[in-house]
Formats: structure tokens, C-alpha cells, sequence
């Protein structure tokens, strides 16, 4: 049982009978990181971790005295934890999923390890990562940081001395985005994979309309971009590169139309198919981003090319799929431009990270960023 006086309700949670860890016999570097997950496993259970779930109840308004705030509490527990693990081992949802289905110490930590084992599925886990708001992680780790900061806290965490805020180190880096290097053509035919493959699998599940054999545009675009590459070599490289780009805009204009027709068809006679509302939804959602996008694609690279006119890095796009991405000029060695977000941290003498900050645009210097930390 545990309570909690900081709080507007106390909430008894009767944590679920768990079987022991067995020994292990095994190489350093597993004992090494079972260790500690039982070091964060026992960092979480002296009271962070309920606080934290208490207060995302109170938010939601749910009541304590119902059966429903057990199996919150219980599902929310284990989100923290798989997002612990996400984190840690920096790997994708289905490859988690089978992990913590074949490992005894992964369904502890994240206590689906009861009598009849349920570890959860690659679905669920990515909806646990998107569980919990930036905001709410950040109040966690800001009161984890005051609490061991104080000597009665730091004492309660079994914790030799409490933490030292008074020396800090800041810096600010590039979280680089996973795309290719965003060149104008390599874009257009991005647009034009995404849309053609989709009418194929519109085509593939039933559904039909005047076209000719779709695999045509993509070798079309291939084509033209294999010689937008080969032209930078070349006297008149400026004027051939112009050419080629009207008809690129040519051809996206055919397939845009086509895939626009097969856009409406499939939302209004996906019941025709034999996919689900969901499933032609994912395909739909694929196809509007492409849509949305491709007329000031296209207008970006007349620009750029045909027009010789730059385009502000604010109005650039860099990815179809990535929309937060954003032009990072930092002058780094190696890396005068980058392409992603900014992060900026925080860690104290021993090298915990006590605070940060992810930034959307061209991030201030470290010296503005830093008085947000103090206060």
C-alpha cells in the first residue's frame, strides 16, 4: 500500500504478486545492465513513480475509489517503463516487443512477469511512447532533480549524498533527422514513389481507373533524376538542369492528377475492396501528406532552379515525411549545415542530465538558453 499527504486524494495501489529474479551466470555486461534496471526499478517504486501517476489521475479526473484507477495506474506504470526501455536501448517497437516476450528480466522491470506472462504487442508499446506529453516528463525529471537534491529526499532514494546543482555544464547539439540529403529532384521523385506505389496497392485491392502501367512514371522520374545528377559536370549544366526540370513538372503534373482520381475513388468505394475503413484510411493519410505537399515542392525547385532565387529555410521543404525537420547552420567542423532539431542539455559534475530543452527552430546561444535552466 502507499499514499501520498502532497497530494488532493490518496490512492492505495496493491502492487501485483511478482516472481524473484534468477541468478545469472552470465558475462559482465548483461549483469551490468540488469543491474541497473534494478537500480531504476527501485528509484521508480520509492515514490516517484506513484507521485507521477497520481497526478496524471487528478488531471483526468479519474476516481480513485473505482476499480478503472487500478488498471490505470497498473498500464500506465508499464508505459513509463517500456518508454524507459525505448529509450535505453534506442530500439524500434517490434524489435522491443520481442525482447520482453523472450527475456525474464525485461518482463520484470516492466512487471508483465506475473504467472501468466503478458508482454504487449508492437502496436501497444508505440502507443505507450506516445502516452505521456513533453511537458509532463519534464515537471518528472525537474522534481526528481529537486528531490535529490535535498539530504532528507536523497536519504529516502538510499542515495550516498544528494545531488550537486551547483556546478553545471550546457551545450547544445543537432539531433539529425533520418533523411537523405534533401535536393530539390531527389524530392520530386520521393512525391512520385509515395504516390505511385499507393495507386498500386489501390490497383491491387480492386480498384481500377484509366492509367497506364503506373510502374512507368518511376522509372521516368529515375530517369530524369539520374540526369539532373549527371549534368554538374557538364558547360551548360544550368540550362540542361532547367530543361529537365519542366519536364519533371510535366510528369508530376500527370501523376498528381492520377493520383488524385484514385484518392476519391478509394474514399468513396473502399467498401468495394476488401480492406477496412482503417486500413484505406492509412493508405488515404499516406497519399494526402504527398498531395498536400507536392505543389510547393514543386514551386521550390522552379524557384531554386528555373528562377535561380533563393528560398528562405523557413519555407523550405526538406522531407515529406519528416515535417519538423529545419535547416541547423552551426559552423561545426565537418558539418556547416545539418538538417534536424536542437537539443539542448543540461548535466551536472557527475554527469546526470538535470535538465533540457528541444528546440524546433535555430536555436538562441547557450548563454540565453542557460537562465531558463537557473530559474
Amino acid at each position: 500500500m502507499k499514499n501520498n499527504k502532497k497530494h488532493a486524494f490518496t490512492f492505495a495501489y496493491q502492487q501485483a504478486l511478482r516472481p524473484e529474479l534468477p541468478t545469472y551466470f552470465v558475462p559482465i555486461e548483461f549483469r551490468q545492465f540488469r543491474d541497473t534496471l534494478i537500480e531504476v526499478n527501485r528509484i521508480l517504486e520509492s515514490g516517484i513513480e506513484y507521485r507521477f501517476i497520481v497526478q496524471k489521475m487528478e488531471a483526468l479526473g479519474i476516481d480513485e475509489s473505482k476499480k478503472a484507477a487500478q488498471r490505470f495506474y497498473t498500464r500506465t506504470s508499464r508505459a513509463l517503463r517500456y518508454n524507459f526501455l525505448l529509450a535505453m536501448e534506442d530500439c524500434a517497437h517490434r524489435e522491443l516487443a520481442v525482447r520482453v516476450s523472450d527475456s525474464l528480466l525485461l518482463q520484470w522491470f516492466t512487471a508483465t512477469d506475473g504467472l501468466v506472462p503478458r508482454p504487449y504487442a508492437k502496436s501497444t508499446i508505440e502507443r505507450f511512447e506516445k502516452a505521456f506529453e513533453k511537458e509532463e516528463i519534464e515537471q518528472l525529471i525537474h522534481q526528481v532533480n529537486q528531490a535529490v537534491s535535498e539530504r532528507e529526499s536523497a536519504e529516502e532514494l538510499i542515495l550516498q549524498e544528494e545531488l550537486n546543482l551547483s556546478d553545471l555544464w550546457v551545450d547544445t547539439t543537432c539531433i539529425t533527422a533520418n533523411i537523405h540529403y534533401p535536393v530539390d529532384w531527389v524530392l520530386l521523385r520521393d512525391a512520385t514513389r509515395t504516390l505511385i506505389k499507393s495507386i498500386l496497392v489501390i490497383r491491387r485491392h480492386g480498384l481500377k481507373h484509366r492509367i497506364g502501367p503506373p510502374e512507368q512514371f518511376i522509372t521516368e522520374i529515375n530517369k530524369a533524376v539520374m540526369e539532373m545528377s549527371h549534368t554538374r559536370k557538364k558547360k551548360d549544366g544550368a540550362k540542361i538542369r532547367k530543361m529537365i526540370l519542366r519536364r519533371m513538372k510535366r510528369l508530376l503534373k500527370t501523376i498528381e492528377a492520377h493520383a488524385r482520381r484514385y484518392y476519391e475513388m478509394l474514399d468513396q468505394q473502399w467498401d468495394l475492396t476488401d480492406l477496412s475503413r482503417k486500413q484505406a484510411e492509412v493508405v488515404l493519410g499516406r497519399m494526402r501528406n504527398v498531395i498536400d505537399q507536392l505543389p510547393n515542392a514543386i514551386r521550390q525547385a522552379h524557384e531554386r532552379i528555373i528562377g535561380e532565387r533563393r528560398v528562405d529555410n523557413r519555407e523550405k521543404i526538406l522531407s515529406f515525411y519528416e515535417p519538423d525537420v529545419r535547416v541547423m547552420v552551426r559552423g561545426k567542423s565537418g558539418a556547416e549545415v545539418e538538417f534536424g532539431n536542437a537539443l539542448y542539455l543540461v548535466e551536472n559534475r557527475d554527469g546526470l542530465i538535470v535538465d533540457w530543452k528541444f528546440l524546433n527552430e535555430q536555436p538562441p546561444s547557450d548563454s540565453a538558453l542557460v537562465k531558463e535552466s537557473i530559474e
